[in-house]
């Protein structure tokens, strides 16, 4: 593209002959082209103006060739969690959270981010940007106790917004505030004047008292 015969400003030829299809070259990534197409008789050059064969279609952009891996839960609380990843060779890293389905980022496109959940930009969904930039993790706050989170991780090239898809993705849950499981099958043993052995079956708390 830009070195066949150039009609007007910024039309270029980029096929003359009989064939039925033409491959183009030396697009720039993310970006629209219009094409036209006319037939002409070869002796007398003379072209067909009306009616010209049309379209137009947007070249795609090239992601990072390297995604984030190994997600990691670094920390949880009732309201908060700290999240992990290893970088992948994108310019950035962008982290998208949801308590629901999936969305990826579309190509092209910024988004801000806040690492409070649900106030950064909403790709649809519920599926919020908590973080944005070159580090390897994140403290996400503002959750609900006892729920259950999905991240998506994208690798991306800055300059064209090119984000690395499948995304890295994990899950985590929050503390809840209390456990779901009670201690059962309580038992007495060994019973002196003085003294007594209890004992008890564990529920899923982190400890008991």
């Amino acid at each position: 593209f830009g070195n066949g015969s150039q009609i007007g400003s910024g039309n270029y030829v980029v096929y003359d002959g009989s064939a039925t299809s033409a491959g183009i070259n030396g697009l720039t990534p993310m970006t629209q082209y219009y094409i036209a197409a006319f037939e002409y008789n070869d002796a007398t050059k003379c072209y067909k103006t009306t009616s010209s064969l049309t379209g137009n279609a947007i070249t795609t952009c090239i992601p990072p060739a390297t995604g984030a891996s190994d997600f990691s839960i670094q920390s949880l609380t009732t309201n908060s969690m700290t999240i992990g990843w290893t970088r992948g060779n994108g310019d950035k890293v962008m982290v998208v959270a949801t308590q629901g389905a999936s969305v990826d980022p579309a190509k092209g496109t910024s988004y801000a981010a806040n690492p409070i959940y649900s106030a950064g930009a909403d790709l649809g969904g519920g599926n919020y940007v908590v973080y944005d930039g070159t580090g390897s993790s994140v403290n996400v706050s503002g959750l609900t106790l006892g729920v259950t989170y999905h991240y998506n991780i994208y690798e991306y090239n800055a300059i064209e917004k090119c984000y690395k898809t499948p995304s890295l993705s994990g899950s985590a849950t929050t503390v809840a505030c209390s456990p779901s499981i009670q201690a059962s099958s309580f038992t007495l043993s060994n019973i002196s004047y003085s003294t007594m052995e209890i004992g008890w079956t564990r529920g899923s708390g982190d400890k008991v008292i």
